[in-house]
Formats: C-alpha cells, sequence, structure tokens
C-alpha cells in the first residue's frame, strides 16, 4: 500500500487555490497586472469578471486533491507556485486563467491514508466485478473467499 501511495507522486496532495477564468485574453493580462499591483483583489476580480462557479465563491477553489484536478496543465501550474503565489495568464481551450496557491497540504502516509487506500481498491474490486456480471461474465470470476484475521 505504501509503494502505491509513492507512486501517486503527490497527487493526493490537498490544494486550495483561487480561480478567476475569463473569454478574453485582453481582461485576463488587464487583471493579471492589477492583481501584481494590488489595484484589485482575487476575490473582487473573480466575482466581478469571473465566468463559472468560482465566481461566486471569489475565487477559491478546494481544498481538493491535486491528482483529481483535470485538465492535467492545472495540477502543472498550481505545482509550480508557491503558496500566495500567482499565476501569469494561461489559455485553456476557450478559457484564460488566472491561478493562486492558497495553500498547499502534503499527503502523508499515515493510518487514515492507509484506510482511505484501502476503501479504493476495495470499491475498485468491486466495481470490476459488477462490470463483468453486469456483462454477463460472472463464470469468469473467480469466487471471493474471507479468512478473517486471527
Amino acid at each position: 500500500m505504501e509503494d502505491s501511495f509513492l507512486a501517486s507522486r503527490g497527487g493526493r496532495d490537498q490544494v486550495i487555490y483561487s480561480l478567476l477564468r475569463v473569454r478574453n485574453a485582453g481582461l485576463a493580462r488587464e487583471l493579471w497586472i492589477r492583481l501584481e499591483e494590488g489595484e484589485t483583489t482575487f476575490a473582487e476580480a473573480a466575482h466581478q469578471h469571473g465566468v463559472g462557479e468560482e465566481a461566486q465563491r471569489k475565487g477559491v477553489i478546494g481544498p481538493i486533491s491535486v491528482g483529481s484536478l483535470q485538465p492535467k496543465v492545472l495540477q502543472e501550474i498550481l505545482r509550480s507556485l508557491r503558496p500566495g503565489q500567482l499565476s501569469a495568464p494561461q489559455q485553456l481551450g476557450e478559457w484564460h486563467v488566472l491561478m493562486r496557491l492558497e495553500q498547499l497540504k502534503p499527503a502523508r502516509f499515515d493510518e487514515s491514508m492507509r484506510e482511505q487506500m484501502l476503501q479504493e481498491a476495495l470499491n475498485e474490486f468491486l466495481e470490476q466485478r459488477v462490470k463483468l456480471v453486469l456483462a454477463g461474465k460472472a463464470d469468469s470470476l473467480e469466487p471471493i473467499n474471507y479468512d478473517p484475521e486471527p
């Protein structure tokens, strides 16, 4: 289980970040300059100019695991930032986004994480078995034996 944790390469780290997305590249650049110069706050800019549900939360998202962020480029942007640091405008499809890392909480392999990973592995195992049963391939499954620990 610990090997699986290490293989996740920080994908289980928790982040809180601020996101501002707009459709216009010029507006994104202007907002970035205003933020860098302290003329406005991220919360104000996100509330006034943001498009999407993050605008109602004044741009703040999280805590959320880094590995669950999509598209993957969001993970890369956040990993390149230090807490409090603002990214330059980035184009993602039709959007121009500004991101600021608020907080990064590295994941630790403790008992709670071990239990979470075991539960995830069990859920994945059961989902695969259910898919095979629903596909009419139940006879190809090996029986499940339960041996309680002494």
